[in-house]
């Protein structure tokens, strides 16, 4: 069985660096959250407008939903928020994962 959502844990808080990527927690805390990509639905349900670039999903980067149309196509994000469709092997996008904060 493969899992679609893992716990991992997560850095809250911490100084920044000009590394592209962190490795450690300095100056921060950590905390445990599940995390997974986004579905079509639940990047429908967030209430994208087109006419915000500046919303908070559209990062002017392509990125993969978790939603399959088909075994050989997936959904994904283009760079000006619209959800479109393409090969599942075409790895030029990224992922975007996402946790969810319970307060």
């Amino acid at each position: 069985k493969t899992n679609i959502i893992t716990e991992s844990d997560w850095c809250i808080n911490a100084s920044s660096s000009s590394y592209v990527y962190r490795t450690t927690c300095d100056g921060g805390s950590t905390f445990k959250a599940k995390v997974g990509l986004l579905t079509v639905d639940e990047y429908n349900l967030s209430r994208y407008s087109k006419a915000s670039d500046t919303y908070y999903l559209v990062n002017r980067q392509y990125y993969w939903l978790l939603t399959p149309l088909s075994a050989s196509y997936n959904y994904y994000v283009d760079t000006d928020g619209r959800i479109s469709v393409n090969y599942s092997s075409y790895t030029i996008y990224g992922v975007r994962p996402v946790i969810n904060l319970s307060i």
